[in-house]
């Protein structure tokens, strides 16, 4: 490399046996020969589909060594990409709520749920508001506030309307209710 040279010889066999010159990144030449970027790619796709785990794994262990760089790119990407941010917000409001909602977690130290959880509850809600029913934005309460030894688990959480959670604030669930005229 130092001397600007592509190839050289060594007169050792690659591990396909081939005694041939090697490229100064150390590829056998022979061997290089029936590769195309296209096979690599097909072959790195058909990898990945069969070790999902692996990948999940790599990509973890990728972003904590360079996590302050990833985060880096996406405030810069939300800078320059306003429009396209508030598309993608609004066409994925669940994985966006998990987001924030396992950031609020963090903070309180309880573990957080993820998007599909989220899903699911507004699934099992009918997209509805727990409290009014009315078809809203909805937002994520705990139902046992966690000021009052609630969890950050999947059971405790439910979608509330905007204007019912800040109603709500941090009340037991049956002072809120009686609150409400729900109960006597």
């Amino acid at each position: 490399m130092a001397l600007g040279a592509k190839r050289y010889f060594t007169g050792k066999p690659c591990k396909h046996g081939h005694v041939v010159p090697r490229t100064v990144r150390a590829h056998c030449t022979e061997c290089l020969k029936g590769w195309r970027p296209a096979d690599d790619a097909e072959r790195n796709r058909k990898w990945r589909e069969a070790n999902p785990d692996r990948v999940k794994e790599n990509n973890r262990r990728n972003y904590e060594k360079n996590a302050e760089a990833y985060r880096a790119y996406a405030r810069q990407w939300k800078r320059d990409n306003p429009t396209a941010y508030r598309e993608w917000c609004r066409a994925n409001p669940d994985i966006l709520a998990a987001v924030r909602y396992r950031r609020k977690v963090r903070v309180a130290e309880h573990p957080p749920i993820s998007a599909q959880d989220i899903a699911d509850i507004r699934a099992m809600q009918g997209n509805r508001c727990a409290e009014c029913r009315r078809k809203v934005k909805l937002t994520i309460d705990h139902i046992i506030p966690v000021s009052k030894g609630g969890t950050g688990d999947r059971r405790n959480i439910q979608l509330l309307c905007g204007s019912c959670n800040s109603s709500k604030k941090d009340a037991d669930p049956l002072v809120f209710s009686r609150r409400k005229g729900r109960l006597l």
